[in-house]
C-alpha cells in the first residue's frame, strides 16, 4: 500500500536529472522505505519498545484499519485512526486515559459514516462516555478553522461528562494515569 502512494509522488529520471540527493531520495517510488524503518506487524499480537506496549484493534473502514492502545502500564492512550463506529471502538477506548478520536463529519452521513467508516463527534464522545474514558481529544476533523473546531468540541461534550478538546499540532498532553 505505502509502495503504491509513493508511486504518485514519484518522478522520472530525467525530471530528476541534476537533482539534489535529498530531493531524488523522495522523488522515488521508494520514499517511504528511504525515510523510515517499514516493518511489517502482527495485528492479532502487541508490540514493545520504549517502555511501551502497543496492541491493535480492528476498525471499521474501507480496507483494513486498526485503532492502537499504547501503554506504559500505568496510562493508556487509545487512537482510533480512520473508523466508523464499531464495537471495536469501545474495546478499544475502554478506560483510557486519552482518547484521541477522529471526528471527521459533523453529522452522520450513510456513505461517509456509514460505508466508508468515519465518526462524528457526537459518536466520539458517546464512545468515550460508554467505555469511561478520562479525556477526548478530536483530531482528523475536515475543517480546521476555530469556530468549526470549538462546534465539534461541543457537540461531543453533549455525550461525554469530561474534558474534551481539539487536538493541534505540538500539543503535549500528560498521561496521568
Amino acid at each position: 500500500m505505502l509502495r503504491t502512494i509513493a508511486f504518485a509522488f514519484a518522478k522520472p529520471p530525467e525530471v530528476l536529472e541534476g537533482a539534489s540527493e535529498e530531493t531524488k531520495k523522495l522523488s522515488t517510488a521508494d520514499l517511504f522505505s528511504n525515510m523510515f524503518d517499514l516493518a511489517e506487524y502482527d495485528p492479532d499480537g502487541s508490540l514493545s519498545f520504549g517502555g511501551l506496549d502497543v496492541s491493535f484493534v480492528p476498525m471499521r473502514h474501507a480496507g483494513s484499519a486498526y485503532g492502537m492502545r499504547i501503554t506504559d502500564g500505568t496510562s493508556v492512550l487509545a487512537h482510533t485512526g480512520d473508523t466508523g463506529d464499531c464495537p471495536g471502538l469501545d474495546t478499544l477506548a475502554r478506560d483510557a486515559d486519552i482518547l484521541l478520536s477522529e471526528a471527521s463529519l459533523r453529522e452522520f452521513d450513510p456513505d461517509t459514516s456509514g460505508r466508508h467508516g468515519h465518526l462524528t463527534p457526537g459518536e466520539a464522545g458517546r464512545a468515550a462516555s460508554r467505555s469511561g474514558v478520562k479525556r477526548l481529544l478530536l483530531t482528523h476533523m475536515s475543517r480546521s478553522d476555530p469556530e468549526w473546531r470549538a462546534e465539534m468540541v461541543a457537540l461531543a461534550s453533549e455525550e461525554l461528562d469530561g474534558p474534551v478538546k481539539a487536538a493541534s499540532p505540538d500539543d503535549r498532553y500528560v498521561l496521568d494515569g
